[in-house]
């Protein structure tokens, strides 16, 4: 009895992961953009396979965070802190901004088990991902939360710099 629960424990196990595993980095064939997208939760793996690992390896390759203030943010962001992201394949400041935030989160060696990236459709819809939580206006939006509180957002544009503007999050929240 005590065998067959352990591997009945074990199958549904594997369900789940299974399951979880088709839910993240769908890719669709957008009417609207006339393109595949990413669609839902995704990772770094969905945005570095094609058709999105031209533009995103371009621009992770090609941006070098400022030095002085990535040296600072291995300081300051808290192990407790958490990014949220809301993007769009299909959107040219998505395709710009979200690999330097990838380059910079390296830099740092940020854990991205505390990273959520979430892609939309011109609706700012993705299945069954909830997004309206999270007030987007505009994509890519970045969210920093500190103890489960927004410390700031990135919408669309950093005011100086995603790394500036990070630098400026964990200050606010007096970190």
């Amino acid at each position: 009895m005590k065998r067959l629960f352990i591997l009945l424990s074990i199958s549904v196990m594997l369900m789940i992961s299974c399951n979880t595993q088709k839910n993240i980095n769908q890719v669709v064939y957008n009417e609207k953009v006339s393109q595949k997208i990413l669609l839902g939760k995704i990772d770094r793996e969905g945005l570095t396979k094609k058709p999105f690992k031209e533009w995103f390896t371009k621009e992770y390759d090609n941006y070098t965070p400022e030095a002085k203030t990535i040296e600072y943010l291995k300081t300051r962001v808290a192990e407790n802190a958490e990014i949220i992201v809301v993007l769009a394949t299909w959107c040219p400041d998505s395709r710009r901004e979200v690999p330097r935030l990838y380059k910079i989160l390296d830099e740092i060696e940020f854990d991205e088990s505390k990273l959520t990236v979430i892609a939309v459709d011109r609706d700012f819809r993705a299945n069954d991902e909830d997004v309206a939580q999270y007030k987007i206006e505009r994509v890519p939006t970045i969210m920093y939360k500190h103890y489960g509180y927004e410390a700031g957002r990135i919408t669309e544009t950093p005011k100086i710099s995603i790394e500036s503007d990070l630098a400026g999050f964990t200050k606010a929240k007096g970190k």
